[in-house]
């Protein structure tokens, strides 16, 4: 399936399957829960969540509407500040969705991370197509993404356009794209080498949105 893959985008989308299996715990058992600590502890995550970004999932599932109010419950450890969190735009037609900046102080070299959820093809539009595919900034350029399979589901993956390149918020980040019914959730993390960091994200929702 991944036959066609750059070999950067191997361990991002499809290689790293026994990673994100031990991040998420998928299955139970002491082994396996002890494992997920452990690998989630290395790559510098955590499941205890820094209160300002509980604040912050709560104000989002108190906005959104059934099946798009769940965060990632697997993020970056530490100090985390909150950049920005707020509905996608207060206008007419694009308030359907939810957009937070995060700085995590654990994570190297720019601790910048996103969240984000589009629930109308509106906002979709802008967050995904226009942020993340194919940057509004970008001149036409298009970030480099491939599609793929993380926790069972059909997911994008991204490398961003940089900033200086018309990237905008996004820009120089790895984000994992999931279309999920009426949502559609967008993790990134700055950096190529926080990519597996972004994939264990992502699949940590992934379970968390099953589960609920």
């Amino acid at each position: 399936m991944l036959r066609d893959v750059p070999d950067r985008w191997r361990s991002l989308i499809g290689g790293a399957v026994l990673l994100a299996a031990v991040v998420t715990g998928c299955g139970g058992g002491e082994r396996q829960d002890g494992g997920a600590r452990a690998t989630a502890s290395r790559l510098g995550l955590t499941r205890a969540l820094p209160p300002t970004y509980e604040r912050v999932c709560e104000d989002l599932a108190a906005y959104a509407p059934k099946g798009a109010g769940t965060c990632p419950p697997l993020v970056p450890g530490g100090a985390t500040e909150v950049q920005d969190a707020q509905p996608f735009s207060e206008r007419k037609g694009l308030r359907d969705g939810w957009v937070s900046d995060f700085t995590a102080r654990s994570l190297r070299p720019v601790g910048h991370w996103r969240f984000a959820v589009a629930w109308s093809p509106q906002v979709r539009e802008l967050l995904v197509t226009r942020g993340v595919e194919r940057p509004v900034n970008g001149g036409g350029a298009r970030s480099d993404c491939h599609w793929g399979t993380v926790g069972g589901e059909r997911v994008e993956a991204c490398q961003v356009l940089p900033y200086e390149a018309g990237g905008g918020a996004d820009g120089d980040h790895v984000a994992y794209v999931w279309p999920h019914g009426r949502a559609t959730y967008v993790v990134s993390v700055h950096g190529p080498a926080n990519g597996p960091r972004a994939r264990a994200m992502m699949e940590a929702l992934i379970a968390e949105v099953a589960a609920g």
